[in-house]
Order: structure tokens, then C-alpha cells, then sequence
């Protein structure tokens, strides 16, 4: 399942463009990193982590006249991307790094997807390829706890098999970094906001 911040922002925007959602993700998988500048805040419902805050709200942060409902998926796309890069540095601070990130399943499965989640996260994605992820993905951390002394690398290429590498584009990263320090001002204000 795709996230639901894009199932709503598909429903809300690209279903008008008259286009089958296939060649809409074709139109926003071709247009430049960053969105012409547009970034989103993607708390639709809250968020869980690492908040754990239901009243948490999305925004979209710098529409212009030239935006479209193209600019407006794109950057669903990035946010859901720079809520994850939040992620990725939380665990870093707590001592947990990760250099390559695994994904399965759902929006992994789009190419668009993949691509953006490796630009913001500016992290290699290790793509395995599966249609029950989330069993699996069970199946590995007992087998972690079984067999402690395995990498859980290796167990997970013996659950899924060997991934399929996708290096993050390095001349996106500053058009990544300027969104990412965007999303972060404006969730930081919401958070101080709301407390």
C-alpha cells in the first residue's frame, strides 16, 4: 500500500489531472528534485513516531502560482522521504546508525519511491523484493534472536534473498538538504506550537 498521505494527495490532486495514476507517477517521477522549491509536512493524522502525537497536522510550505498538482504529489513524495531522514537521524543519536536502509513491499515497490527515499535520506536502499514483507521481515528478527551471532544482513538475504542496491544521487543533496532544513523549521514551530 502506498502511504496515506499520497493516497489522499492522489485522491485530492492527481485523479483531477484526467490521467491514470500510472502516467501521473511517470509525470512526477520526471520533473527536478525538490518540487520547485514546495515542501511538505506529511502529519495528515498525527504521528506516531518518534512523537507519539495526534494532533500533529500536514502542511504544504512555499506554494507559488507556478505550482501545479504535479509539484503538489512530488512533494508528498519528499516529505514522506525527509520524515524518514527525521527517523534515520533520531536512531543515529541514540547509537543506532544506518548507513543502508532495507525496504519491502508497498510503496517500495514504485520506482519513484525508491529514488526519492534515497535522495533525502542520502542513504543506500537495499530493495528486497517481496509480497509478504512484514511476515518476513518477523521471520528475520527471530531468526536474529535464534541465531544472535549472524549478522542480520545475512539473515535478512537468507529470508529475502539478496537486495537490490540503489545508491542515493549525490548532486541532489543540497536541493535536500535546504528541503530538509524547511521541514524541520516548520515541524519544530508546530511542535513548540502545540506542547
Amino acid at each position: 500500500a502506498l502511504p496515506i498521505s499520497f493516497d489522499w494527495a492522489w485522491r485530492a490532486f492527481g485523479a483531477a489531472s484526467g490521467l491514470g495514476f500510472a502516467e501521473a507517477m511517470r509525470i512526477v517521477q520526471a520533473m527536478a528534485p525538490g518540487a520547485d522549491g514546495l515542501v511538505f509536512v506529511p502529519y495528515l493524522a498525527g504521528e506516531r513516531s518518534p512523537f507519539w502525537r495526534d494532533d500533529l497536522r500536514g502542511m504544504f510550505v512555499g506554494l507559488h502560482l507556478g505550482h501545479t498538482w504535479a509539484h503538489m504529489l512530488r512533494a508528498v513524495v519528499e516529505g514522506v522521504g525527509l520524515c524518514t531522514r527525521l527517523m534515520l537521524e533520531r536512531f543515529a543519536r541514540l547509537g543506532i546508525p544506518s548507513p543502508i536502509v532495507a525496504v519491502s513491499g508497498g510503496a517500495a515497490r514504485h520506482t519513484i519511491w525508491q529514488r526519492v527515499l534515497a535522495d533525502t535520506c542520502q542513504r543506500t536502499l537495499a530493495l528486497y523484493g517481496s509480497d509478504s514483507a512484514a511476515s518476513n521481515v518477523v521471520y528475520a528478527l527471530c531468526a536474529q534472536v535464534l541465531e544472535p551471532g549472524v549478522p542480520f544482513a545475512e539473515t535478512l538475504n537468507r529470508v529475502f534473498g539478496s537486495p537490490t542496491l540503489i545508491a542515493p544521487d549525490e548532486t541532489t543533496e543540497g536541493t535536500y538538504a535546504r528541503a530538509y532544513a524547511l521541514y524541520r523549521h516548520h515541524l519544530d514551530s508546530m511542535l513548540q506550537m502545540r506542547s
